[in-house]
């Protein structure tokens, strides 16, 4: 099911894969917002502490704002698939025979990106609704899903260079 966009540049299972999940996320958030809307009290949680208790609140509009930053972020990322290519970002020497793998690693970056940035929100915005501090487990799951996909094609630019 491989396919290509407009500027020929693949688009594959895992692309697709990975917007449907990071859409999927998003929907939930909207969702959550909306079924607690009305339970939500006048302040709520907008930080928390390493150790997952709040310690700043705000209007109950603040709930919006985890779910609005994901759709940016959903929005961002997809977009950044369309950049010239000579505006990637690519930690190895680019040339002629590797060029294309390695644009190709970068945009499969930015399509893993997308559904982990959003799944590392999703808690938050459930225990900003329900009104329960962030697990402990929430800090280590939220640093591997940021750095884990970069590290990850950081490496794998790195072999195919």
């Amino acid at each position: 099911m491989d396919g290509a966009d407009k500027g020929g540049r693949r688009y594959g299972r895992l692309e697709l894969v990975c917007d449907v999940l990071a859409a999927a996320c998003l929907l939930v958030m909207f969702l959550l917002v909306a079924l607690y809307w009305k339970q939500l009290p006048e302040l709520i949680p907008t930080h928390y502490g390493i150790d997952g208790r709040p310690d700043s609140w705000g209007g109950r509009g603040a709930v919006l704002l985890l779910p609005l930053l994901s759709l940016f972020l959903f929005a961002s990322l997809t977009g950044a698939r369309f950049l010239p290519d000579r505006m990637y970002n690519i930690p190895v020497a680019v040339t002629e025979e590797n060029r294309e793998r390695l644009l190709g690693l970068s945009r499969q970056l930015l399509s893993v990106l997308k559904p982990c940035l959003i799944m590392a929100l999703l808690p938050m915005v459930v225990c900003q609704v329900r009104g329960l501090p962030l697990p402990v487990w929430y800090m280590a799951v939220l640093l591997l899903l940021i750095f884990a996909p970069v590290i990850v094609y950081y490496i794998r630019m790195v072999k195919n260079k």
